[in-house]
This record gives C-alpha cells, structure tokens and sequence, in this order.
C-alpha cells in the first residue's frame, strides 16, 4: 500500500472553497489526463473500478493522481454481463441505476460526473433523496 501525501480530491475540492477558490483549468487538464490514462491502464487489464469519486482519488505532494479504494472493482472475465450495483449514487451510471448490463463505460461515465464537480465546484447531481437522484441521472438533468 503506498502512502499519498497530498490526501483525497475531496479534500483539494474542499479547501478550494474554503477558500472561494476555482481550480485552474491546467489542473483539471493534468488532472483529467492522469485519471483517463489509469482507467485505460486499469480497463486493459479488464479490471472495472465501480467507484469513481473524488475520496477515491488520492494526490501526491507533486500533483499526481493515484487511484484507490479497488474493494468493489471487478475482473471481468471476457464478455460477462454484470448487473451489481454497486459504488457510489451521486457518481453511478444511467445503466447501473437502471440495473442494465454495464462495462467498463461506467468508470468513464463517473471520471466525467469528477471532472464536472472539478470545473463547477459543485456536483452535476443534487437532490434530497436517491430516487429523484436517480432519474436526474437516467435523464442527464444536471443542476
């Protein structure tokens, strides 16, 4: 397990406003390239994360972004259908709040959900209860 210094993105993202800061564009750019090329690394190997959110996403002291928390990912054994749902709602996938069969589609659906959070500093998705959550998703109503 390797220590990483600079905490979570959830934690930048929150000092940010603390400081009623924006986050640079260059930033969200490193930041976005770094993930994608983790995921591209990750879905190779056909290994699906499931959880994609800013607490899962660490920063080192040199503003690297490293990939945590595999304990819902999956191998994925050629052409499996998988339905679990799993991760985290603000982040999930249409397919996965609809219990359809979902891929490795869902990891880049959730990178898409953090990098919007990065831009606007607030969520794409925000009510008061999971079903309403649910059908902002499915019908990509974001706020």
């Amino acid at each position: 397990m390797e220590y990483v210094e600079g905490g979570d993105l959830k934690s930048f993202i929150h000092h940010k406003k603390l400081k009623n800061e924006k986050i640079d564009e260059k930033i969200i750019w490193k930041f976005s390239h770094q993930i994608f090329d983790a995921l591209n690394f990750m879905h190779k190997k056909n290994i699906i994360h499931r959880d994609i959110k800013p607490q899962n996403l660490f920063i080192t002291k040199n503003m690297v972004i490293k990939i945590g928390d595999f304990g819902v990912s999956k191998l994925i054994i050629s052409n499996e259908k998988i339905m679990t749902r799993v991760g985290t709602p603000l982040y999930l996938a249409p397919e996965l709040v609809q219990n359809k069969n979902y891929s490795f589609n869902v990891d880049v659906w959730s990178v898409g959900c953090v990098l919007y959070l990065l831009a606007m500093m607030k969520a794409p998705f925000k009510s008061k209860n999971l079903i309403s959550l649910g059908h902002q998703i499915v019908n990509k109503n974001h706020q």
